[in-house]
């Protein structure tokens, strides 16, 4: 029963040193908060901090990383030919991923050098997009499919990033409806 509670207390401390840490990336810049802040703020020591991490920037960068993995994970089920017709079989799983801690993820999202996080996200949908083997043959290496690639990945990253930031007025839990109706109206990769 000990290694239970040991286990999540764990849990519970690497959530309040991701909390903290994503608290400070709106107050701080990324490379001038220490491990005094995060601990300060989590109100944990820095024994706690180590059990963890081995300096600041590796929260951010595990963070990061899992979220790259989910969201690999949920792109990894999207093909290319089924996804346009049916989009909200993906949409709705990384939706319902988010939906499991918006705040965490709003404050994720709006941080200052999210811009970094989103690309890698955007490059990440892209590669995929052409790694597909449902992407017909025609479209591969066009500057058609390029430009879609990159249209297609930025928007869907856009319109996550707007409905955190506010810009859109919807229900989270709807939001993935909402864009596949957009992408299955404004389609024309079946033909």
């Amino acid at each position: 029963m000990k290694q239970k509670s040991e286990y999540k207390s764990s849990i519970r401390s690497r959530k309040m040193i991701r909390d903290a840490y994503i608290e400070l990336m709106q107050e701080k810049e990324l490379d001038k908060i220490t491990i005094t802040d995060i601990v300060k703020k989590a109100d944990l020591n820095r024994g706690t901090f180590y059990t963890h991490y081995d300096y600041p920037r590796q929260v951010l960068e595990q963070i990061e990383g899992e979220l790259i993995d989910k969201m690999n994970e949920f792109i990894n089920e999207f093909e290319y030919q089924s996804f346009f017709k049916d989009p909200f079989f993906l949409l709705n799983k990384i939706s319902t991923y988010f939906e499991k801690d918006l705040e965490f993820y709003g404050k994720l999202i709006n941080m200052n050098g999210a811009e970094i996080f989103l690309s890698k996200l955007k490059d990440m949908i892209i590669e995929h997009i052409f790694a597909d083997p449902s992407l017909p043959e025609s479209l591969r290496g066009s500057r058609e499919a390029t430009m879609g690639a990159h249209l297609f990945a930025g928007g869907i990253v856009s319109l996550y990033q707007a409905w955190f930031q506010e810009k859109i007025d919807c229900p989270f839990g709807e939001l993935a409806q909402h864009i596949s109706k957009v992408l299955k109206r404004n389609s024309d990769f079946d033909n």
